[in-house]
């Protein structure tokens, strides 16, 4: 599914009990209210946890970061959880300048972030499957 305002366009997809939302575009004063429409959304829907894909970020904006942790607040109000992957260039340049890194749940790519969420860790490449480990 899809959905988009002026310069932020969201695709949407369920994977196991999350919901990966990829944002692409800006995020900032106009689209924030988009993306917390779409949260809202999909609370009502019952999602809890959702998993953010800001890979194809071109701008943040203050306004941006803000919402981002008022989705977090708000899934979290709900006993849910937001996590976030894949981040952009520009994503981890205005995460370091307004220290929120250590506010967010962050990982590498969608691979890692569905593993936590599901309560598993990744394969790391070399290992032994899980079955053949005894885990």
């Amino acid at each position: 599914m899809t959905s988009s305002s002026q310069g932020l366009r969201l695709l949407r997809r369920r994977a196991g009990g999350a919901v990966v939302l990829i944002l692409e575009g800006n995020l900032d004063y106009e689209s924030s209210a988009v993306l917390a429409q779409e949260v809202k959304d999909r609370i009502q829907e019952g999602v809890s946890t959702i998993c953010l894909d800001l890979s194809r970020i071109h701008f943040l904006s203050s306004s941006g970061v803000a919402s981002l942790v008022r989705v977090k607040r708000i899934l979290e109000e709900k006993g849910g959880r937001l996590v976030l992957f894949d981040l952009s260039a520009e994503v981890k340049t205005v995460f370091g300048l307004t220290r929120v890194v250590d506010y967010f749940e962050i990982h590498s790519d969608e691979a890692g972030a569905l593993a936590a969420v599901n309560g598993r860790c990744p394969e790391t490449p070399g290992d032994p499957p899980a079955a053949k480990r005894g885990v």
